[in-house]
């Protein structure tokens, strides 16, 4: 872990020898290279040296890793606000890794990542994979999509979503009872019986790469604690993954 100012330059050598050093461009280290200049803000940063590159890298990863980051953008009527769209949590803080499902619809212009101030753009596509870098905006054509972004490795992978389901107790955790879009209201939708206590969650392709339970402050996130029932009954469940700062669900009683 280093502490580094914005421009400092620095190289990479082995067995304190400058005979075998790396250095050059943070993105593309050669052997023997000249210095490497850091351009991100002040701050404390873990130093990974990707070597499974055909190109080796170098990535600074942020230690003080926010919660979340968020998609920025004007897909299903969100309107740019990178302080508040919709959230993808903080999954693995050694690696910075954010993960999280969302619906996105009738985008224009397409979307970021916003991590705190900073705007994060991208190239690529759904089919490839994004890289972060640049200043150019992400599209993807009208779905449903499961997020993985890498702030370690600067890319990101969305996985579209064919299968929304829900698991659980009521079923013995065998299988999902699958939910139904609705291209009006851009929610699913689906109908449970529960006893009071059974406990059960949300998942996405019918596995558990992706799926939305509860964390502490009662937020659907990715591998988030088992939603309980409070009460015995038949439920319309609605999963709203489109709007807002993160997914909603609400429980009518039939």
């Amino acid at each position: 872990d280093l502490k580094l100012v914005e421009n400092t330059e620095f190289k990479i050598r082995f067995n304190s020898n400058w005979d075998y050093s790396f250095g050059g461009e943070m993105s593309t280290v050669e052997f023997g290279g000249g210095n490497m200049k850091f351009t991100k803000a002040d701050g404390t940063y873990k130093m990974i040296f990707n070597v499974g590159t055909s190109d080796f890298n170098i990535n600074a990863l942020d230690l003080n890793m926010p919660a979340y980051i968020t998609m920025p953008g004007d897909y299903s009527g969100h309107n740019w606000k990178i302080d508040n769209d919709f959230r993808l949590y903080l999954k693995d803080e050694n690696q910075g890794i954010y993960k999280g499902t969302v619906t996105m619809y009738g985008a224009t212009y397409g979307f970021k990542f916003g991590k705190v101030a900073e705007w994060i753009g991208m190239s690529g596509s759904v089919e490839s994979g994004f890289v972060l870098a640049g200043g150019d905006n992400g599209m993807v054509v009208d779905g449903t999509y499961s997020w993985e972004v890498n702030l370690s490795t600067n890319t990101a992978v969305a996985t579209p979503v064919t299968k929304v389901g829900m698991i659980g107790g009521f079923n013995n955790w065998g299988g999902d009872v699958e939910m139904t879009f609705d291209p009006e209201t851009l929610t699913y939708k689906g109908e449970l019986t529960l006893e009071v206590g059974q406990e059960w969650k949300f998942r996405f392709n019918g596995g558990w790469d992706f799926d939305y339970g509860l964390n502490d402050e009662g937020i659907l996130v990715n591998a988030g604690g088992n939603i309980k029932a409070t009460e015995a009954g038949t439920f319309e469940v609605v999963l709203d993954m489109a709007h807002g700062s993160y997914a909603t669900y609400t429980m009518t009683k039939k």
